[in-house]
């Protein structure tokens, strides 16, 4: 049965602006080689899930999670639009541990969600990663909250839409990128 519903957010192909000039791709080229990359050369974690817009929960998009493990207990991710070198910075999102979240005051807690139906639905993998692995990985997560630092995007999808035919056309789209048959 072929799914329906709204197609994924295209991407624009190319940003407002001036193209970028020699002197600024050699600016870029020294500035790497001189200066220090520490907070990102510590993302050592890519997940994708799908997330809709704040705005708009017709309008969803894939979203690229690059993590940063601060401890057992906290995550800091940059979520991008792609995994593409042309990605752009989509939000900011933490993830901490039950345990953690339950200390936070109860008006803060509303802007945090649970995992859990992500990883249950299969909407949100670690790309690229065996399967055993992945599965591994993600019983961390399943149990821990997550906070987004975006105003654009929404939260994440929950049990009322998990299995709605969006999520499920999103799927199929993912699981052809994989290279799997899977929904």
């Amino acid at each position: 049965m072929a799914a329906s519903g709204p197609a994924p957010v295209a991407r624009a192909v190319t940003l407002p602006g001036e193209p970028t000039q020699t002197s600024t791709l050699a600016l870029e080229k020294g500035a790497a080689a001189l200066q220090s990359f520490k907070p990102v050369n510590r993302m050592h974690a890519h997940l994708c899930a799908f997330h809709f817009y704040a705005y708009d929960m017709g309008r969803q998009v894939e979203a690229h999670h690059y993590c940063t493990h601060y401890n057992e207990e906290m995550r800091q991710c940059a979520i991008f639009d792609t995994p593409d070198a042309d990605a752009r910075l989509i939000g900011i999102e933490y993830i901490v541990s039950e345990r953690l979240f339950k200390t936070l005051p109860d008006e803060e807690k509303k802007f945090w969600h649970s995992h859990d139906y992500e990883v249950m639905g299969g909407i949100l993998f670690l790309p690229g990663v065996p399967k055993v692995a992945e599965r591994a990985a993600l019983s961390e997560v399943k149990l821990n909250f997550l906070f987004f630092g975006s105003d654009f995007l929404g939260n994440s999808f929950g049990a009322d839409i998990i299995f709605g035919k969006i999520v499920i056309s999103m799927r199929k789209i993912q699981a052809k990128k994989r290279g799997s048959s899977k929904n």
